[in-house]
């Protein structure tokens, strides 16, 4: 049987490529390698469409991109979503007739952020693969961490040039404070971890932007007013439509993000409506700076 040709679509011209002609359940690893390579080539971002998998499907694919890292308390009491399949996150709005929660997230608005930045080792990658989608609402965006600092004014990266950004723990992507922790007013006292805002990538090292998330985050070495000053006018810079690519779910999609190249969000979407993804996350390292 001739071997199926996998082919590589920009999603943007700067962020993102969709592979087509994969069929993840029957990818020998020359392909894999070829799709590896297409992914951190075009800014860490993958799109891979009408697939039909089920959870050990996706547990194998996702251990080819690395050590799986295990959710960490996806509930208060920190018993998995899915206890026969514990390193998946279930991202979803459903609830049980009881009116128990089965998943993370809800169905608000999660905004811009890269995952976990408030731990000292933060996952490599993402995958997410849905299951039950909206008709409207729900779509995911993305944003290059590349293109924003190499196209960051002269005398705004000299700002945060060899400077530490605080990563608050307290509040999870939605803007809720965990029950974990006790809320927090000065970001200079918030948990969590501290990391170069300037980082290399680990593989092609490429600088790129790490901010995390907007609130609560503080820049070492400033005044607090001066960090907030700052954060603000980086924000501004980095979010612009112009580094942004966005994505309509349809059943049997699969999103891979380089936690080192982009941030992303979620729009919100009806609470009438159901919408269950499923995510991995693959362990990575404390990120160095450029």
């Amino acid at each position: 049987m001739a071997k199926a040709k996998v082919e590589f679509v920009p999603l943007k011209d700067s962020l993102g490529v969709e592979a087509r002609g994969v069929d993840i359940k029957n990818m020998d690893d020359e392909t894999f390698k070829t799709i590896y390579q297409a992914w951190l080539d075009h800014g860490g971002l993958m799109l891979i469409r009408e697939q039909e998998l089920e959870c050990p499907d996706i547990l194998k694919f996702s251990e080819r991109f690395g050590e799986i890292d295990m959710p960490r308390k996806t509930r208060i009491d920190h018993d998995p979503w899915m206890p026969q399949f514990p390193q998946f996150i279930r991202i979803t709005d459903l609830k049980s007739e009881d009116g128990e929660v089965l998943g993370a997230l809800g169905n608000g608005e999660a905004y811009w952020h890269s995952d976990m930045t408030y731990l000292d080792e933060i996952p490599r990658a993402s995958i997410l693969y849905s299951c039950e989608v909206p008709d409207e609402g729900g779509e995911t965006g993305f944003l290059s961490m590349h293109e924003a600092i190499e196209t960051m004014p002269a005398e705004l990266r000299q700002k945060i040039e060899g400077k530490v950004q605080l990563h608050d723990h307290v509040h999870n992507a939605a803007g809720w404070a965990t029950p974990n922790w006790e809320e927090q007013t000065d970001p200079r006292d918030t948990p969590g971890a501290r990391h170069p805002m300037i980082i290399k990538h680990p593989e092609t090292g490429r600088a790129a932007l790490l901010i995390g998330r907007r609130p609560y985050a503080y820049i070492h070495d400033y005044e607090l007013d001066e960090s907030e000053k700052i954060l603000d006018e980086i924000w501004a810079h980095a979010t612009q439509e112009k580094f942004s690519w966005h994505h309509a779910w349809e059943p049997g999609d699969m999103l891979i993000w380089d936690n080192f190249a982009v941030m992303h969000h979620r729009n919100p979407f009806k609470d009438t409506k159901r919408r269950v993804m499923l995510r991995t996350q693959i362990k990575g390292p404390r990120p160095i700076a450029a």
